[in-house]
């Protein structure tokens, strides 16, 4: 199936997501010009690459997929390889991390209206063993209770 078979709202839905969880991220990580950058490229050359139909070949060897997995996290690799690159990722901001993963309730909503279209399998959606958009509503409960009222002991949150 080609990914324009989809109605234009998952896409637009799926883009909006990509791209807020992205901007998301950039902020936490104060703003780097080459980040914001860098992750729009990869996730613009990922974008071509799917509507080409290039991830579609399954049968190749190595898997395609690895283009959309190795590129990130070798990059990581050599930032934390570099001194210099762990004390940067080190004064992230834990609480824009914490709400990044709010991100993951609208997810699990295009993953819900997917399965409904006939697109998805059941058990990739909160419907079946995916429970993902429980750690998305969770993400709202930390950062609500723990980074803006202070009601949480610092040891339960992640900084």
């Amino acid at each position: 199936m080609h990914f324009l078979e989809f109605s234009p709202f998952y896409t637009v839905l799926f883009m909006v997501l990509a791209v807020g969880a992205v901007v998301r991220f950039w902020m936490a990580l104060h703003g780097s010009p080459a980040l914001l950058g860098g992750l729009m490229l990869w996730m613009l050359g990922s974008a071509a690459l799917a509507a080409s139909g290039f991830f579609l070949d399954t049968a190749v060897m190595p898997p395609r997929f690895l283009l959309l997995v190795l590129p990130p996290f070798a990059l990581m690799l050599s930032v934390f390889a570099r001194s210099g690159g762990r004390a940067w990722a080190a004064c992230a901001n834990a609480a824009q991390l914490t709400r990044l993963h709010s991100v993951r309730i609208g997810v699990e909503i295009l993953f819900y209206l997917l399965f409904l279209a006939g697109f998805m399998p059941q058990i990739m959606t909160f419907e079946g063993r995916n429970l993902d958009i429980l750690i998305g509503i969770s993400a709202i409960a930390v950062y609500g209770l723990g980074y803006q009222r202070k009601m949480l002991p610092r040891w339960a949150l992640i900084s």
